[in-house]
């Protein structure tokens, strides 16, 4: 069965019920929102301090960016 065929069939449920449908899709986006929002918040850190570190090793070393 293609995605089109289901649509066709599910549609008199999700036309039946457009406030629950829409009340599960924004709980879903909130629970994966709150899930990668901790995810995204640790690479930037750790992106930050690892731009810290070479810095650090740069101004050390004397060594220059490749820019």
């Amino acid at each position: 069965m293609n995605l089109l065929q289901i649509l066709k069939d599910e549609w008199a449920l999700v036309s039946g019920a457009p406030f629950t449908i829409a009340a599960i899709t924004v709980a879903i986006w909130l629970v994966v929102r709150l899930i990668y929002k901790d995810r995204l918040s640790s690479a930037k850190e750790l992106l930050e301090l690892k731009s810290s570190q070479l810095t650090e090793i740069q101004d050390r070393t004397g060594a220059k960016s490749p820019e």
